[in-house]
């Protein structure tokens, strides 16, 4: 992870969330995590590619485009306020998730990102 491009991404990101999104603060999340889903697809694909480590994608612009996403999502969770559902259990474990797999960057570790990803959108309102 590069902390610098992480943060530049999340600013591109925040900046085309608030000038190119058109919605109330739920559809925005909801574009963000559908966002996130795709971004994680892609990560997959890179880093369930023969010849290439899991370690090699943790410092890729890709990866850091999907923590920049999970960073944003965390800074307008407040903006939903605690009427509007969000699966935070789930949320933060996926999150805890993605920092193992920094720890821990086997291939077998994969599927615990993709199994509580999974368990989030499953109670995330579409």
């Amino acid at each position: 992870m590069n902390a610098h491009r992480v943060e530049l991404l999340r600013k591109r990101l925040t900046d085309r969330l608030d000038n190119e999104v058109i919605g109330d603060s739920e559809y925005k999340m909801l574009w963000l995590v559908r966002h996130l889903e795709e971004y994680l697809e892609r990560w997959f694909g890179f880093a369930e590619l023969e010849g290439v480590t899991v370690a090699d994608t943790l410092h890729n612009e890709l990866f850091d485009v999907v923590l920049a996403a999970v960073d944003v999502i965390n800074s307008r969770l407040p903006q939903l306020g605690p009427t509007k559902p969000f699966p935070r259990e789930e949320w933060q474990h996926f999150q805890n998730a993605l920092e193992w797999i920094q720890k821990s960057p086997e291939r077998s570790e994969l599927a615990l990102i993709t199994s509580t990803f999974d368990s989030f959108c499953s109670k995330f309102p579409v």
